[in-house]
């Protein structure tokens, strides 16, 4: 079984708005974004150069995209220059965010039809890029798999601190297991009432078959009555 380290697991008192950024949260919602940052600094300490965090869940609708697009936010507020990717290339998500278009993006660039400056682009918030998913291609996996995509990472790599990438769920395709080995470790998106426990362990044995670095799991849709504290620490 994978096992966690250093991460806090972290809740959210209520799973946010689709399609919500940080200003238009709560306060509690935004410290809560601010504990789990705090968080992956301290579990990234001995990480040398960029640090690479995949974002994934056991099953759809548990927040997954909504969590790595406001930290990713919560990080460029420290000035460190951040990326995001949106490696779901089934159903992907993150062009709402912004309120923009998803094409061209990731899979335009794996597929040779644009050049990777061209994919990359800016946001309205200070030191944030993003990247969208494009064109949704009929192997999303095969292009996550690539020689193209590894080199892409590498490339990327030298000049972000962080990079964010959000990928489907784990029990229902294998994406996100490929992308987890180019990653400094993957954070485990669960919904309070929703994700059981059997979601959760199936997942974390996916993940410890792909030797990925399970840095903890963050809690979605915590009633605030239950919520007195932000986190709580996980063995």
């Amino acid at each position: 079984m994978a096992k966690t380290k250093n991460l806090n697991s972290v809740t959210l008192s209520r799973l946010p708005r689709k399609d919500i950024l940080l200003k238009d949260m709560d306060a509690t919602e935004v410290e809560a974004f601010k504990t789990i940052r705090t968080s992956i600094f301290f579990s990234l300490v001995q990480v040398e150069g960029c640090k690479k965090l995949l974002f994934t869940s056991s099953v759809s609708k548990e927040g997954k995209s909504t969590v790595v697009v406001n930290l990713a936010i919560t990080v460029s507020m420290t000035n460190a220059k951040v990326l995001l990717i949106d490696c779901d290339l089934r159903k992907p998500r993150m062009h709402r965010f912004f309120k923009d278009k998803s094409i061209p993006g990731l899979s335009n660039y794996l597929l040779g039809e644009n050049d990777l400056d061209s994919i990359i682009k800016k946001t309205e918030i200070p030191n944030l890029h993003v990247i969208y998913a494009g064109a949704i291609p009929p192997n999303p996996v095969e292009l996550l798999d690539s020689k193209v995509f590894q080199e892409m990472m590498d490339t990327l790599s030298q000049s972000y601190e962080y990079i964010f990438i959000d990928c489907p769920p784990l029990l229902e395709v294998t994406d996100a297991l490929v992308v987890s080995k180019l990653c400094s470790g993957t954070v485990l998106v669960a919904r309070q009432k929703y994700t059981t426990h059997r979601f959760i362990h199936q997942a974390l044995k996916k993940l410890d078959f792909a030797n990925a670095k399970v840095l903890g799991f963050v809690l979605n849709d915590v009633p605030k009555k239950k919520n007195k504290y932000y986190y709580r620490y996980i063995t």
